[in-house]
């Protein structure tokens, strides 16, 4: 393949700090912390995987891209403290991913959408993604579910 990839989820530690949460701290910082009652529907940000029936899980804002932008954006995301960060090998894209419909949005350095893809389940392949990636001018792509426009992960070279 000739852009290789990696798709990459958010740090763990980066959010240990809700475990030591009350309900009400959280819920005064408009978190909810939740069981999972169904699955799919809970898909976790840190080790991009559904979350599974019975694991507690937080649905909080989080500060995606944090560019001098105009594009500088936040939105809602659920994390499971009880995984594992994601591991995905070099062009893997996760099933919480593949099997949804996605939108990527690809920026430059600077932070400016340059380019955006709307993929249905099951069609952003390995392949289409070497090729978005054939564009120089992008340096990452963010991955986001259409139908709710949340975060999900981001594409680097590799």
């Amino acid at each position: 393949m000739k852009n290789n990839f990696l798709i990459t989820g958010l740090k763990r530690k980066d959010f240990l700090w809700l475990n030591a949460m009350t309900t009400e701290e959280l819920e005064a910082k408009n978190i909810k912390k939740q069981i999972v009652d169904s699955s799919p529907g809970f898909p976790c940000r840190i080790s991009l995987k559904e979350g599974l029936i019975g694991e507690t899980t937080y649905l909080l804002n989080y500060h995606h891209l944090s560019m001098q932008s105009p594009y500088d954006a936040t939105g809602p995301i659920f994390v499971t403290l009880g995984k594992g960060e994601s591991a995905l090998q070099l062009n893997e894209i996760p099933s919480v991913i593949y099997d949804r419909f996605t939108s990527l949005r690809c920026y430059d350095i600077l932070g400016m959408i340059i380019d955006a893809y709307l993929y249905e389940p099951k069609s952003l392949t390995p392949e289409v993604i070497s090729h978005i990636l054939a564009n120089d001018k992008i340096a990452f792509v963010d991955v986001h579910n259409a139908a709710r426009g949340c975060y999900s992960a981001r594409i680097n070279r590799a």
